[in-house]
């Protein structure tokens, strides 16, 4: 009877394995392929009569080759490894992202003997975290350099805090687009917050306004401080042919007047001293 028993568990469990959408397979300390299921076949694109008695490592990228004497290693000390998640190359020759739960084969005696190792494909997995990943990026770019437009054919651009030259490019790319998404004729980009500029960043900067006009937009920079001002002059801009604006206020004025507003300052008929200011 408890032979019987220990037949059916045996039978059950080459069930689950069989039926396993998960690549299980198991091999020597030595890395040779002794077992194959159905779930691997589906995983890497080899049948078992193609692995069985062959080495693990053809399923091995070229630039990992170290990793398969580095887990058999730890198996053969008697580690499990859990959630391993690496790359394998399927028999076509595609990559795929896997994790890897790998535990040790034991004798009757409790000497190990071998590794089984379940496999599962994280392809797709990864593919959604990597573009979920993109559009975060692509978020903070766009709340660190934010592009407002304040009337039609105005766009104000604040920037704040230190520019490296990646982040100079994101602002460059994200201006250029809101200038055509907005059919821009003017700009006014405020660098009253940065506190200093490179001369890579600089040269960015010179060539976003370039960029800009010739998109059909006029740049107005407003916020320029002593330091970098030095800069540029020091790069070699004329600044005379830069308009520029002492503020941000300045600047919408100086922008106004590119569009071809006229402000008006109406004087009341009262004694209050104010006045109206109409676009």
């Amino acid at each position: 009877m408890t032979e019987r028993i220990e037949e059916e568990k045996l039978l059950f469990l080459a069930s689950i394995v069989e039926s396993s959408d998960d690549a299980i397979t198991g091999k020597t300390l030595d890395g040779i392929i002794l077992s194959w299921n159905p779930g691997a076949e589906k995983i890497y694109g080899y049948s078992a009569d193609e692995v069985i008695g062959k080495h693990i490592s053809i399923l091995v990228p070229p630039d990992h080759p170290d990793e398969i004497p580095q887990l058999l290693e730890r198996i053969g000390k008697g580690e499990r490894i859990e959630h391993y998640e690496t790359t394998r190359v399927r028999k076509d020759g595609k990559r795929i992202d896997i994790s890897l739960t790998i535990s040790p084969i034991k004798d009757k005696t409790g000497r190990i003997i071998g590794a089984s190792t379940i496999a599962r494909d994280i392809t797709e997995r990864r593919r959604m975290e990597e573009e979920l990943r993109q559009r975060q990026e692509k978020t903070i770019r766009e709340l660190s350099t934010p592009v407002l437009q304040v009337r039609e054919q105005m766009l104000i651009l604040p920037i704040i805090g230190m520019i490296d030259s990646f982040r100079a490019r994101q602002l460059t790319d994200h201006l250029l687009r809101s200038i055509h998404y907005n059919r821009a004729k003017v700009v006014v980009m405020d660098i009253t917050g940065v506190p200093t500029i490179d001369s890579n960043v600089a040269n960015y900067l010179v060539q976003t306004i370039d960029s800009s006009q010739l998109m059909g937009a006029m740049v107005v920079v407003t916020g320029v401080s002593p330091e970098i001002a030095q800069t540029l002059v020091t790069l070699g801009v004329d600044l005379s042919k830069m308009d520029t604006a002492g503020d941000l206020q300045g600047g919408i004025e100086a922008a106004d007047k590119l569009l071809g507003y006229r402000t008006t300052k109406i004087e009341p008929a009262t004694d209050l001293d104010e006045s109206i200011t109409l676009y």
